[in-house]
């Protein structure tokens, strides 16, 4: 059998891929070893040292592509660096292969099982795989921990990769504990070097965590003065009915101070406060939407839907070949007391951050059947009508502010109407179905 030296000053690594690769010793040893009569760690530590020298050939080569100035030459040619990484991640798989095989082993002794996962917990954490690498460790901790303080250090490397910084800092600990031996003097510098990074990243853990409470704080801040705008303006908001809601980024109402051009005798400021809305209009009969993502709050809904929906012309909604949805020959509606407030909620982290509202699992009304309000048509016509004169069940609105700030009308995270061809009655509650 051809020898091969694995020295500093011997760069010859074995091609382990070509087809009629050779063995490395551990192979050949194994093969003899199995057909006698050997006992169960026996055949598990040929396993490990198989293992081994497979990892140690894939450290070999990953260090030589990770050298700028290596001679990339291997049997077969120059190769790449992609071209070494690959081959040396192949070479980690197949010593995890005997690792895990030696492991399934019936009889095999604890001393010998923590061995094998020590060694696994390495090639897992070479290769990324750091759930399994803890995994691993933590399980040669438990086999034999005392005698392998190595384990400590995976395991420690493992979870500060996860980021689990308090575990890291334990298992950290405890191997400082173990090592204090002089002939484990090499492991505790290592332990050492690796306290120090878990000290760094729990401080920059805490830096973040605080920026992120100050942003929360920041968000709360916001939430509350927009609430309290809102109250101000007689305009309540609720949670979500359609599902397309939560997919609106910027779905929170947007402040526009607006100069009066006189003073108000009832207030001191001469700013008076507008708002810009995203703005959904359903027509639950064909269960179609549309969608404007900012309408300011002084826009006459008259003129919005004339554009939306145009007398003349082709019909302007695809669902819509015959043209029943002409502004001229629909109606408007809106279901009165559709769902909660947030405040009647009575979720504080709602109140608090109103940014959670799209978190929240739930859409639809958050009220049962009996205690849902009616519909109301809207008429969009500012002919000069006396509300006193009005039908029970309708209301007037000439902008969307004046459908917001009804007194009946619960915002459902932001504005929506419903659209229907006139004719058609709409049942008690808000649901889709109920128009016929």
């Amino acid at each position: 059998m051809k020898e091969h030296s694995f020295s500093e000053n011997n760069d010859l690594l074995p091609d382990l891929f070509a087809e009629n690769a050779e063995e490395l010793p551990a192979d050949s040893a194994l093969r003899r070893l199995i057909q006698g009569d050997e006992t169960a760690d026996e055949q598990a530590e040929l396993l490990r040292q198989r293992g081994n020298q497979r990892y140690r050939l894939g450290c070999r080569l990953l260090d030589r592509g990770n050298d700028p100035g290596a001679d990339l030459t291997l049997p077969g040619g120059e190769q790449s660096v992609a071209t070494l990484r690959k081959r040396a991640h192949a070479l980690f798989h197949q010593a995890m292969a005997s690792y895990t095989e030696a492991l399934a082993l019936p009889g095999v002794s604890s001393t010998v099982r923590g061995a094998l996962y020590l060694n696994r917990a390495e090639v897992h954490r070479r290769l990324g795989n750091y759930a399994r690498g803890l995994h691993d460790a933590q399980q040669c901790i438990r086999s034999c921990g005392l005698e392998h303080p190595k384990a400590f250090y995976r395991a420690s490397a493992c979870a500060l990769a996860l980021g689990k910084l308090p575990e890291a800092r334990t298992f950290c600990e405890q191997g400082l504990e173990r090592t204090k031996a002089p002939e484990h003097v090499l492991e505790r510098r290592a332990l050492q070097r690796l306290e120090e990074r878990i000290a760094e990243e729990m401080v920059r853990a805490q830096r973040l965590l605080a920026e992120k409470d100050a942003l929360l704080q920041q968000r709360v801040d916001q939430s509350q003065r927009l609430l309290d705008t809102l109250e101000r303006q007689r305009i309540r908001l609720g949670m979500p009915l359609f599902a397309q809601q939560k997919k609106v980024s910027n779905w929170q109402p947007k402040p526009v101070p607006v100069a009066r051009d006189e003073p108000n005798p009832d207030s001191e400021s001469t700013v008076s406060i507008k708002f810009s809305w995203p703005f959904m209009v359903v027509y639950p009969l064909v269960q179609q939407s549309d969608f404007f993502e900012n309408v300011d709050d002084d826009a006459e809904l008259q003129a919005l839907f004339s554009d939306l929906l145009p007398v003349e012309g082709p019909p302007a909604l695809t669902f819509d070949p015959e043209g029943r949805y002409r502004c001229d020959r629909v109606a408007f509606w809106y279901a009165t007391q559709w769902t909660r407030t947030l405040v009647d909620v009575g979720d504080p982290a709602l109140l608090r951050d109103l940014t959670r509202v799209q978190d929240n699992e739930f859409c639809g009304s958050l009220l049962p059947p009996e205690e849902q309000g009616t519909w109301k048509q809207v008429l969009l016509d500012d002919i000069g009508l006396d509300a006193a004169r009005l039908p029970r069940d309708t209301v007037c609105v000439r902008t969307l502010r004046d459908l917001v700030t009804q007194p009946d009308y619960i915002v459902p995270m932001f504005p929506v109407l419903f659209v229907a061809p006139r004719g058609a009655t709409p049942a008690p509650f808000w649901l889709a179905a109920s128009f016929s």
